[in-house]
């Protein structure tokens, strides 16, 4: 999915790379993303987080519509552990044709708890 960035992190830990990727070096992260469409007939969508190599359904957004020119919509959010730099992507999938959709996607780096 299409992604540009509002903010620039100064620190260098997450960086757009071209308008679908984000790159991450290896931490902890906090990514919530929401998305929505309008389904031109009785559809689904699904997005699909992939991360650490691996895509994850388990992190994705699903929803179903049962009437045509209906709005699909969801959001998600996770605490990602990237041991090694790693991309973040969003795929967009659906069985029928989408209009208008919009994609908001937050990435936060965790800093480590100070046990003092």
């Amino acid at each position: 999915m299409p992604l540009q960035a509002r903010t620039t992190d100064t620190t260098g830990n997450i960086t757009l790379q071209g308008n679908n990727k984000v790159l991450l070096e290896p931490g902890y992260y906090y990514i919530f993303y929401g998305a929505s469409a309008i389904l031109d007939n009785a559809g689904y969508m699904q997005v699909t987080p992939t991360y650490n190599g691996t895509s994850h359904l388990d992190d994705g957004i699903y929803s179903k519509t049962g009437t045509p020119k209906t709005t699909a919509w969801g959001a998600h959010g996770l605490i990602l552990n990237a041991p090694a730099q790693t991309t973040f992507t969003l795929t967009f999938n659906s069985d029928t044709t989408a209009r208008s959709g919009a994609l908001s996607l937050c990435i936060l780096k965790l800093e480590p708890g100070n046990s003092q």
